[in-house]
């Protein structure tokens, strides 16, 4: 196995010098087109040749690695699973809109948000015993499957991604009103070198709602035979959320990719709540959640919640 020189995983030349006299590298011409018609003869020949077979784990980070850098596999360094310099994750935030002239009369914030971050993680990570470094990656011993030795042996690696949010707005404006919107963006990418498989969980959700805060209403109420007044704000939320939720199962060896679980969700919420007393507060609530899954198999589900709720609060009293 060391007279063997690749090339994108294709055998390129071939040194002979321990098998002839002469010219010990030659091109392969006519043997590369023989070693060919030997795979379709015996699939497994070429695998015990070369000692590699489509299940080798290094390979499969390198690829891994290659498709989401969006980088020539043979520019990915495989000395180590560990990046060299850490990706930067960042926040953003704007809030100076409001203090433009002439807005600075309507608005009392408008806040623009940005966030991004990125997780690398590498599951069951160990150092092989067996590999003998002064053979470099043409190891002389092989495992179960007639595959080289790995230097390193890991069981997954996952990559999440998460943009909360892609675009956020959150607007106050001096008449109480109250309107946020944002868009998020998630997804997380497993490869599992036991299952020769990449799971991708995808989430795309978009956010609005909107808020009303009617200043120092007047509440009148009978306790315990005694006639109170409360002048307290009511305090109006609604929101709306539409959230779709994929998750592919990529089968690398049956090149299969599959759709094993997904779905869309709907979700309302409405608050009202109105401060009573300084120990007691009063909240009506109501939640719609409507989900539709993308298999055929599962069915929707809607659930709707609503009621009255009364918070008091013991350390006041």
């Amino acid at each position: 196995t060391k007279n063997l020189m690749l090339q994108n995983d294709e055998v390129l030349l071939i040194d002979m010098d321990t098998l002839s006299v002469g010219n010990p590298i030659f091109e392969l011409g006519s043997i590369y087109n023989s070693f060919i018609g030997f795979y379709e003869l015996d699939p497994d020949g070429i695998h015990r040749f070369q000692g590699f077979s489509f299940d080798t784990a290094k390979r499969f980070w390198r690829g891994f690695l290659s498709a989401y850098l969006g980088k020539d596999p043979y520019q990915i360094g495989v000395s180590s699973p560990f990046m060299k310099l850490p990706l930067p994750n960042w926040n953003i935030s704007y809030n100076g809109l409001s203090r433009i002239p002439g807005l600075d009369k309507v608005f009392q914030s408008v806040t623009l948000s940005h966030a991004y971050t990125c997780v690398y993680q590498i599951g069951s990570y160990a150092t092989n015993l067996v590999y003998n470094d002064a053979e470099g990656s043409l190891q002389s011993m092989r495992d179960a499957l007639d595959n080289f030795i790995s230097q390193y042996e890991f069981g997954q690696m996952s990559l999440t991604e998460n943009m909360n949010p892609i675009v956020g707005v959150d607007v106050k404006m001096k008449n109480n009103f109250q309107f946020k919107t944002s868009w998020k963006k998630s997804r997380t990418v497993t490869l599992s070198t036991a299952a020769f498989q990449i799971t991708e969980m995808t989430n795309n959700e978009f956010v609005i709602g909107a808020g009303y805060r009617f200043k120092d209403l007047k509440v009148t109420y009978n306790f315990a035979g005694v006639r109170k007044q409360s002048i307290a704000d009511l305090v109006l939320n609604v929101s709306v959320s539409l959230r779709d939720s994929k998750t592919m199962l990529r089968k690398i060896e049956e090149d299969l990719n599959l759709p094993s679980a997904g779905q869309k969700i709907l979700y309302i919420d409405f608050t009202a709540e109105y401060q009573l007393t300084k120990e007691i507060s009063l909240a009506a609530f109501y939640e719609h959640t409507l989900t539709t899954p993308v298999l055929s198999s599962t069915y929707k589900n809607l659930r709707i919640e609503s009621g009255i709720s009364l918070k008091i609060n013991f350390s006041q009293l």
